[in-house]
Formats: C-alpha cells, structure tokens, sequence
C-alpha cells in the first residue's frame, strides 16, 4: 500500500519516522494547550504541535499496532504508530471515530448515517445507522434494530432483516468448507454461506459463555461451617476464593478453607478479596476509617490511608482515593503505587510490550487538563 505522510508531522521530527524512533506505539504528549507524542519515559518525540489528541487506540489482536485521531485547526484526521495517514484532511465526514476494537477500520458517519473506512477508501458507505465488525472480514450492519451482513467482497449476502446475525460455533458447522453464518428473528434461525476466510470469528458475541460452577455454601463446599462457628460469631463464605470471613466482636478476618488456617485475624472493620497480586490473594481492609490491602500472608500491600478503595469494572483498575483525589494500583507491575494525586481517571490503554505484559497508560483530569500517566508514573504533560 502507497505510503502517504503529513507534512508537518515531517518537518517537526526532521524526517525521522516513528518507527526509527521506537519499536511501540507513541504516547500523546501535551505541553499547556498543544499535543505532541513521547515515548514511555517522557521523552518528545514529535514537538506538540496538534490542538487535540481526540482519541487513541491500541489493536485489540496487535497492541503495537494503534490509531490517532488528531486535530488542527479544526480539521480532524487519523495516523497509524507510523505517521502514516489512514484517513486525510480533505475528507467530506461530518464525523469520525476510532473503531473500539480493530486500528484497520475507521468509523465515519455522514447525515447521521455510519459507515467504515480502511486503506484509504470507504469500504462501507455511510448509510447505516451501526455497523460491527464481525468474523471472516465481514461487517454487521443495522438499519433500526434490524441487521443484515455484508461479507469481505462488500456483498450484503444476508438481508437487512433479522434481530441478530452470528458465526455457528455448531460442530458439524466449523467443518463445512463454507463460513456458515446464522440469522435469527421470532421465526427462528436461518443459515447462510459464504467463502471461509478465517477459521475461527473474531467478534466477541460468538464466542461460546463459560458456565461458572456455582457452590452452595450450606453444603460439601463449605464443611467447615459448624466447626468455625464454634470459634466465631459469625461467617460468610466466599466460594470463588475459597475463603470465609469470619467475625469476632464486630471485626472482620479471613479463614482460608484449604489450609484450614486464619489468614487476617478478625480484628478489622471490614474486609473482602480484591485482586492477585504476585500470586497472592490481596484484600481490601477498612480499619479505624481508613482502607489499605493486605494479601494472604498478612502482610501490607497498601498503609491504611486511603478513604476509599474502589474496584472500576469499566477500566478494570483499582482506584485510590485520598483528600478527594485519585491514584491508582496496579498490582503484578514492577512500578510502585501512583499517588492519589488527580482529580478522575477517565480511560486506559494497554500497550503491548512482550506476551507476558502490558505497559498500561491513563487518561488522567487534572486541575489545568487531561493528560496521560504511564503505569511507571511519568506524567505525559507539562501545565
């Protein structure tokens, strides 16, 4: 594919590429109002020269792989890790977007309509109120709440017409030479066929649930209950971390069921699993008002100083929050704890670094801004 570059991102690093710079994708850098990129320890790479950073993405299948949608004066456009230009200035969009899940693919939307563009063309055209990526290169596409499948070729071989369109995991299915999709709606299901690109679908509401083992804490699962109650006023059992939560006069520890031993001896206010961290069980601990972790061991991950430690689903961090600001922990990283020190944590990006770990950066508000924080601690701006 022909390689096409903004000029000004050439003159301001000298002609030195992105790829000549590092071997991971840049991390937006801002100096006061402008917007620049830097590598994970801080140091500019591209001088800030943007209005805005509006969006980054990390490739969900390749994290060294990611998307910047950029502007200057008020002309939005998108770059590659690269430099390379995947959507230029001189679109006709009324808006953009970074795809959620896949750096190849760019949301465009015209008259309130959506559409995809990828390798410096519209693949998709703007006439559908949602489009999905979906397996074997194809794309879901909506028009109300009805969708349809439009396949590698851009072929819509399913009609706009069914509650919902997915890959069959059915045995007898994934041996068919054929890429054998299934649309339902209150009739039932209906097969369709095409050409079998990728083995196996990449959109997330194929995938086969996992059933989880569900235990009744009246039962086998919990035999030690009479034995403990004996000991203490009360327990609670936690059957995924095989664990109970045992109370003694008002206070709280933890009996771990497979040693059969008190891991936290009940003398806290109130107390529940959190994490693993260095393959220890961590647990958040309120004692005489303030929260702290301990693990397993008994041991102190976290001082008691915190007025509370909350558990983000959406981010999926461990936030700290002291005198009405925010930290973070990170737990099986090599860096220490960031301090409570911003006033929210809006969003987290993973880069992938090695098959065992990610270098994770976040979106932080301060007093004078957003910028990015690495999980080492550097702060990627400057008031």
């Amino acid at each position: 594919m022909k390689k096409i570059f903004f000029l000004p991102f050439i003159i301001l690093i000298t002609s030195i590429s992105f790829s000549q710079t590092t071997n991971y994708p840049l991390i937006p850098y801002r100096d006061g109002k402008l917007w620049g990129f830097c590598d994970t320890l801080g140091k500019v790479v591209v001088k800030p020269y943007f209005d805005k950073v509006e969006d980054i993405k990390f490739d969900l299948f390749n994290h060294r792989k990611a998307t910047f949608l950029l502007s200057k004066n008020n002309k939005r456009f998108v770059v590659d890790e690269k430099n390379q230009m995947l959507l230029p200035l001189n679109h006709s969009y009324d808006s953009i977007k970074l795809n959620k899940y896949d750096t190849e693919f760019i949301q465009v939307f015209k008259k309130g309509k959506m559409g995809f563009y990828s390798n410096l063309k519209e693949i998709i055209p703007c006439k559908y109120d949602l489009v999905e990526t979906a397996g074997n290169n194809s794309f879901r596409v909506y028009v109300g709440l009805k969708c349809g499948l439009i396949n590698s070729k851009n072929e819509l071989i399913i009609p706009i017409q069914y509650d919902d369109v997915y890959a069959s995991w059915k045995e007898i299915d994934e041996k068919n030479p054929k890429y054998v999709w299934l649309a339902s709606n209150s009739t039932g299901e209906k097969k369709y066929y095409d050409t079998k690109i990728i083995q196996k679908p990449l959109d997330g509401d194929a995938l086969p649930m996992l059933v989880m083992k569900e235990y009744d804490s009246s039962g086998e699962d919990f035999k030690n209950k009479n034995e403990l109650l004996k000991l203490y006023d009360d327990v609670d059992y936690d059957a995924n971390q095989n664990v109970v939560y045992v109370t003694k006069n008002n206070k709280l520890g933890v009996f771990d069921l497979k040693t059969e031993k008190i891991l936290i001896e009940p003398k806290y206010d109130e107390i529940s699993f959190l994490d693993t961290h260095k393959e220890k069980k961590v647990f958040k601990v309120l004692k005489e008002g303030k929260y702290g972790m301990l693990n397993e061991n008994n041991e102190i991950v976290l001082p008691f100083e915190y007025d509370k430690i909350e558990k983000n689903g959406d981010l999926y961090l461990t936030l700290l929050f002291q005198n009405k600001k925010v930290g973070i922990k990170v737990f099986n990283t090599i860096y220490p704890t960031i301090a409570a020190k911003y006033l929210d944590v809006l969003d987290k990006e993973s880069i992938q670094i090695n098959n065992s770990w990610s270098f994770n950066i976040f979106l932080v508000k301060t007093i004078n801004g957003i910028g990015y924080v690495g999980e080492n601690g550097v702060e990627y701006f400057k008031n």
